[in-house]
């Protein structure tokens, strides 16, 4: 019964679409586990890096409340990487609120403050630097930013 089925043509006409299909339906499940697989490598990817992100701040907050350096010390050094940058320091003071924060306004080229704030970040976690206000004014622009 065997060799008469598979001497008929259309029982091997049949024979090879269950094969096709079958090929078909597996394609579409390894498809299907290769996403799961994806989404699951993203979530996990976003969950080590907010594990890190968290570690890094409290390592960050741990080095503020240890640092015993002077306020001339950090215009020293916000001096010397505004100096290196092309960018000249307006004004530098001390955040009435906060602790270890400083406010400094900049005066420069617009290139120059993405140069700046890499160099500060590579400073140390102490020096992670936020934009408070940008304006334009003539040629220069003026930025104040938070440290």
């Amino acid at each position: 019964m065997m060799s008469r089925i598979l001497h008929d043509k259309r029982h091997k006409q049949f024979l090879w679409y269950i094969l096709l299909v079958l090929l078909l339906l597996s394609f579409v499940h390894c498809a299907y586990w290769y996403r799961q697989w994806q989404a699951w490598k993203a979530v996990n990817g976003r969950i080590c890096s907010y594990e890190v992100t968290a570690a890094e701040w409290k390592d960050r907050e741990d080095i503020i409340r240890k640092w015993q350096g002077a306020d001339e010390d950090v215009l020293d050094i916000v001096q010397r990487q505004a100096d290196a940058c092309g960018l000249q320091v307006l004004s530098f003071y001390a955040s009435p609120q906060e602790k270890s924060r400083y406010h400094v306004e900049l005066s420069g080229a617009y290139g120059s403050y993405i140069h700046f704030f890499n160099q500060m970040e590579r400073e140390g976690p102490l020096f992670s630097v936020s934009l408070e206000r940008m304006e334009r004014c003539g040629d220069a622009v003026l930025a104040v930013i938070k440290i």
